[in-house]
Order: structure tokens, then sequence, then C-alpha cells
């Protein structure tokens, strides 16, 4: 039998998956159906969190080079491999062929491979509180992913006071207005960024008028 409450309480976790595992659907009525769904967002935010922590210890793996790269570097030598940043301030760099494996392994595109990674490498070092919540199954990965993207242009310090202001807003809101909600604390908090960022936007706006 399908026990709503336990189901409604339990949280995130190897029990949780097993119990969800266990269910067949065509038993369930329309209450347990949404208790289930729910219960499975709870458990994919967690495991959004497990993933952003897999991907900043693969980082953490490609975060130098060999010998024979580093002296290839030193040299100057056309296409010698680097060590990029592609998270916020405070993140490690990273080894730039690492997103080849990562992307076929994600079957995604080698950009598509390095915003993730970039994402968790904010999350770990920059908004540790964020990752909590998805750690508890509060806050989903697309809505963490929009918060590091978003105050990636933050310094350190910045993006935890952005986290703290933030608070558990981003639990209760729609993805839109969460982004209309970070765009306003970085106008507060950094307003010379702000009004950066919104010049390069107006700036690549444009009409393109064919005559034919």
């Amino acid at each position: 039998m399908f026990d709503r409450r336990l189901i409604d309480t339990m949280p995130p976790g190897r029990e949780l998956a097993l119990a969800l595992a266990a269910v067949d659907h065509t038993d369930l009525d329309a209450a347990d159906a949404l208790c289930w769904l729910r219960a499975c967002e709870r458990q994919e935010a967690c495991m959004a969190a497990r993933k952003a922590e897999v991907l900043a210890h693969f980082a953490d793996l490609n975060a130098t080079l060999d010998p024979v790269e580093q002296d290839l570097l030193e040299r100057r030598i056309d296409g010698a491999p680097r060590l990029v940043q592609i998270g916020g301030d405070s993140t490690a760099k990273v080894h730039e062929f690492c997103f080849s494996e990562l992307a076929a392994v994600l079957k995604c595109s080698e950009a598509g491979a390095e915003h993730r990674m970039a994402a968790a490498l904010d999350l770990r070092h920059r908004l540790p509180n964020t990752l909590q919540l998805m750690r508890k199954g509060r806050l989903s990965g697309s809505r963490a992913a929009l918060i590091a993207r978003q105050s990636r242009c933050l310094p350190a310090e910045g993006a935890a006071r952005l986290e703290d202001r933030l608070g558990t807003t981003a639990c209760r809101i729609g993805y839109k207005r969460l982004r209309d909600e970070v765009d306003t604390l970085l106008i507060d908090l950094d307003p010379a960024e702000a009004a950066r960022r919104a010049k390069e936007a107006a700036e690549r706006r444009y009409v393109n008028i064919d005559r034919d």
C-alpha cells in the first residue's frame, strides 16, 4: 500500500529512491500520483547536487598540467594545453582539454560540458547554501545553475551576499521570477557591472531589413 504521509516526509536519498522504484504506478490514485511526483522532484534535486559534487571533483582531477604539457606551455608552443578558469572568482582553473571527455559522457557539446562544470564549481566554492538546498531536495538543479550563472560576474564575497539575500526564495518562486529576482540583487550588489551587462545586451540587439 502506498503511504503518502511516509513518502512526503522521507528525505531524498537511497531509501526514498528505493521506495519510489518499488511503486507500481497503475495502483496509484490521483493523490498518490501527485505525492510520488513530489517525491521524485526532491530526489532529482538531490541527485543534481550529487552530480554537481562529482563534476567539481572531476575538475579537481584535471586541475594540473603534466610535466610535458607544462614545458610546452612555458616554451609558448602553439596549441599547448592551458589551465582555464571557467567558474567565478575563487574557483580553481581546469585543464582545457577535459571538456571533450566530459562532453562525450554527458552527450552534449564541449561548451555545454564547460557550462555544467562551471556551475558545479560555483556551487561548491561560492554558493554552498544553494548546494545545500539542492541536497535537501528543495531546489532544482536548473534553478541552482541559473543562480550560479547569473552571479558569476560577482566576486566571491558578492556571491555570498547574493545568496544570503536570496535565502530560500528560490525554492518558492518560478524560474522567470527567480531570474528577475537575481537580476535585481545584482543591480543592488554591483550597479557598475549591471550597467555594463545592460549595455552589452543593448549593443547585441539589431534590426535586419531585407529589401527583396
